[in-house]
């Protein structure tokens, strides 16, 4: 006995089943609302209403972590320094008008918020309570852990 293999014409024997085919369907093929319909990608058009901008003392994990926010209608550009509190907070007035100026060029507003975020670690306490009080005079809001920032994050999850 010899068993061949039954080639496939593409439509169905039947002929009120319609096309066997997907693309050939008649039927509207199911898009969700606000998909995309083009190779372009999607963009919101929604206005923002608060720009921030946080200065953090860990290079990579506190930026991440705070860019990693999705908010409607909040933008937020955190930045990471690797400096220590005081440097921190200098590092924060010398962005602010760097950062601020961007914005003007790009026709977007200045930073509605100022952020220094730095976990007290091994600092001394003059250099932290210095810190703080600088950052405080500029107009800036101050988080801070009071171990480091991963310690923070891990028990936040």
């Amino acid at each position: 006995m010899v068993l061949r293999k039954k080639k496939w014409s593409g439509s169905r024997s039947s002929p009120d089943k319609g096309p066997r085919n997907w693309k050939q369907s008649a039927r509207p093929q199911f898009q969700p609302q606000g998909a995309r319909t083009s190779g372009a990608r999607r963009t919101d058009n929604q206005e923002v209403l608060q720009r921030f901008l946080i200065v953090c003392a860990g290079e990579k994990t506190e930026p991440n972590y705070f860019n990693g926010f999705r908010v409607p209608q909040l933008a937020v550009d955190a930045v990471g320094t690797g400096y220590n509190t005081l440097s921190l907070v200098d590092e924060a007035i010398r962005l602010k008008g760097e950062k601020e100026a961007e914005a003007r060029q790009r026709g977007r507003s200045p930073y509605d918020q100022i952020w220094c975020v730095f976990g007290r670690d091994s600092f001394p306490p003059d250099s932290f309570n210095s810190a703080i009080r600088k950052a405080e005079a500029a107009g800036f809001q101050v988080a801070y852990t009071n171990e480091a920032f991963e310690t923070m994050v891990f028990a936040a999850l």
